[in-house]
């Protein structure tokens, strides 16, 4: 179950930090730039559904409460009742609010809502993250989405972020990492050679031009918050200790580092 998480952890790619950089060189509209943007969003969909399958397969949300079949249907329907209220309902909420003109109603918006589909969504043994991040796929068809996200940005890096990283600065605790640094070289190499080798086959399979390649596979290594996210989950059910989390989070910080640089150094480098 250990290993499996591992690997859920690593699926997941930070979208923001490598939109940064390829802001930065004015890369983001070309054909690498799009690619990676595009499958960046689906990775960390499918880690997403990865993490919640696995959750309720292994039972670690209601433990002792409801069987394993049962709780598989209890998600599915959450995701269908999701689905047709953002479908059908969410529009007009949107619509309706937006017409009141109460200030800063952009922000509140998006963070109420991400707030509530978290809480059904762990009343639903699945968790709150996986609420929240499908609330923000369901705002994003919203012809207000850009005031939205904007405003929930603003309200985000002010108040929520900190305190989440925060939050996994406090978890995390260096006793013993010292005695781990094999298992954290062997890790932080697999966890950068796997995406950087495998994105960048994917992309010349398709018939991207090696440099393309190249860029994406760099583009796809960041893990950054949605790994720290789903590794704070696996330490709130019991499936890690402390101890885990602390070398989890040394690799994806290590794996987060080493992209922005390693990319930006690609970048600089084909622009001279």
């Amino acid at each position: 179950m250990q290993s499996i998480f591992w690997g859920i952890v690593f699926s997941a790619t930070s979208v923001s930090i490598t939109a940064e950089v390829l802001s930065e060189y004015n890369q983001l509209k070309t054909k690498s730039g799009v690619t990676i943007l595009g499958a960046a969003v689906g990775d960390d969909i499918l880690a997403v559904l990865i993490l919640t399958g696995f959750m309720s397969s292994f039972g670690l949300k209601n433990q002792g409460t409801v069987g394993v079949p049962q709780q598989l249907m209890i998600a599915i329907l959450f995701f269908i009742l999701f689905w047709l209220f953002s479908r059908y309902i969410l529009p007009k909420i949107v619509q309706y609010l937006w017409q009141t003109k109460l200030p800063a109603i952009a922000g509140l918006i998006g963070v109420l809502l991400a707030i509530t589909a978290g809480y059904f969504a762990e009343k639903a043994g699945v968790s709150a993250v996986v609420g929240a991040f499908f609330a923000g796929v369901a705002l994003a068809r919203a012809n207000q989405a850009k005031q939205i996200m904007a405003h929930t940005m603003t309200i985000g890096y002010g108040f929520f972020i900190p305190i989440f990283f925060a939050s996994i600065g406090l978890k995390m605790t260096l006793t013993g990492l010292g005695d781990k640094w094999f298992l954290l070289i062997i890790m932080t190499i697999a966890a950068i050679v796997t995406k950087w080798a495998g994105s960048s086959l994917g992309a010349k399979i398709t018939g991207m031009s090696t440099y393309e390649s190249h860029i994406i596979g760099l583009g796809m290594v960041s893990r950054g918050e949605m790994a720290l996210i789903i590794a704070d989950i696996g330490l709130s059910t019991h499936l890690i200790t402390n101890g885990d989390y602390s070398e989890l989070a040394v690799v994806i910080l290590a794996s987060t580092l080493f992209a922005p640089i390693a990319l930006r150094r690609s970048l600089l480098k084909s622009s001279k």
